[in-house]
């Protein structure tokens, strides 16, 4: 199907909304193939490819929503997903903040990077062969490894058209590749896990995926119980990265705001963190795996400072939540595919480094813990969970890997407790992070 034929397909959708009574209407049109590979058993055992096509309608009747989605462009069936869309909106409860779409803007910022030929045009001849070479790399490391993972790559294009007249389209690849290596040896049991993604072929080593997976899983091996007590702690640059887009991205959703449950309400030009943490959302980054040049709904999207030196600027915001808290639109709105209703997230993460060395931030720590595993939030503001990839450190030296242990703290404590940020940074898929030590912290370790 051609690009004309996608864009007149979305906008026949959104004008027979108008003459079925809708005041607004919105279409999200998503076009793409997903192929996957999975490994189970130190084996390639299934490859799999399906199609990501579908369209999703939004549209306003008196400040009500109604929604729809179809995963075929059938005109018969778009006209019944289109009406029963508006049927929905003219039954619905009204809400006053359902105030219209995204207008359309003078221009689009360009982002490059975001669709390789090479990668679209991948077979899944291709993927086995990645698959297995990347299995192959740990297997030399040692045969005794249980090798599972999968390699996912997704081509597509998104259309998104409205009635204030929005008429926008990306073409995007993503790949991933996933392996978890499980060893045991008498009696004893280390698993390890090692990832690659990005928008083209060449951000991709496979056989570097398999060995780190197999060296992890090694270095797990061997795992103590430690005494309960403070300690401080050290997260790699991937434990932070997933740490802090965790706690800040939920922290100042304006989403959020709007249903009680960010954690940083009511707080913007206060510090909200140590003055050595400053976080960016930026979409616009050069092939970034989470970079775009518009929302999901059609705003363009702009590099957001959020924190600065602990200091909370921004949050980030959509068209609706942007009316209701009467805030600048910061073109966050996320869906997942082409249905429903738009929330905003993080879309890129970028923390900016400090100018600490490792062997500085380990000197630092002292006797604690490294990390290489994040702290998970999941909605609360309380963090409680198990150490699962951590090492016990004395005199700034790792001595071996620890088991059954836990940890309590909360988002608050772990924002102001940074102590101190790394000048390393890791970047992936355009994302980056510095290692961080944050100060002494709940470890309960059972021994």
């Amino acid at each position: 199907m051609t690009k004309i034929d996608l864009f007149e397909i979305a906008e026949k959708v959104v004008k027979n909304a108008q003459v079925l009574g809708a005041e607004h209407s919105e279409v999200v049109l998503v076009q793409g193939d997903q192929l996957s590979i999975n490994l189970e058993e130190s084996s390639v055992v299934k490859a799999n490819s399906r199609s990501n096509t579908g369209i999703g309608i939004r549209v306003f009747v008196n400040n009500a929503v109604g929604l729809g989605s179809s995963t075929q462009f059938d005109k018969t069936i778009l006209d019944a997903m289109t009406f029963d869309a508006v049927s929905l909106a003219k039954a619905s409860n009204p809400d006053p903040d359902n105030a219209g779409l995204a207008l359309p803007p003078d221009k689009y910022p360009k982002v490059a990077g975001l669709f390789d030929k090479e990668l679209a045009s991948l077979e899944s001849s291709k993927l086995v062969e990645l698959s297995i070479r990347a299995l192959n790399a740990g297997l030399e490391v040692d045969s005794a490894f249980n090798v599972s993972g999968s390699v996912n790559l997704t081509v597509g294009k998104k259309i998104i058209v409205n009635s204030n007249g929005i008429n926008v389209s990306s073409d995007d690849t993503f790949m991933q590749i996933y392996l978890n290596n499980k060893i045991t040896k008498d009696d004893d049991v280390g698993v390890g896990f090692e990832y690659q993604f990005g928008r083209s072929l060449d951000e991709f080593n496979p056989e570097e995926v398999g060995k780190t997976a197999a060296d992890k899983a090694l270095k797990m091996l061997g795992g103590q119980k430690i005494e309960t007590g403070q300690y401080p702690f050290l997260l790699d640059q991937r434990a932070t990265r997933a740490t802090l887009n965790g706690i800040v991205g939920q922290g100042v959703s304006a989403y959020n705001i709007t249903q009680g449950t960010a954690f940083f309400d009511d707080r913007l030009g206060e510090e909200i963190a140590s003055s050595a943490i400053t976080v960016v959302d930026n979409p616009l980054e050069k092939g970034g795996y989470g970079s775009r040049f518009f929302d999901d709904e059609g705003t363009p999207c702009q590099k957001t400072t959020i924190v600065e030196k602990g200091i909370l600027l921004s949050y980030l915001s959509d068209v609706y939540t942007a009316k209701k808290l009467d805030i600048p639109n910061t073109g966050n709105a996320t869906k997942q595919g082409y249905e429903g209703i738009p929330h905003p997230r993080m879309s890129l993460v970028q923390i900016e480094p400090g100018s600490a060395t490792k062997d500085e931030l380990f000197a630092e720590l002292g006797t604690g813990l490294y990390l290489e595993s994040p702290l998970m939030v999941r909605g609360g503001t309380n963090v409680s969970q198990q150490v699962d990839v951590g090492y016990w450190v004395e005199n700034g030296e790792i001595k071996y890997p620890v088991k059954n242990t836990m940890l309590g703290t909360t988002v608050y404590d772990v924002m102001k407790s940074i102590k101190l940020v790394g000048k390393e940074l890791l970047i992936e898929g355009g994302m980056k992070s510095p290692m961080i030590l944050i100060g002494p912290t709940k470890f309960s370790g059972g021994k």
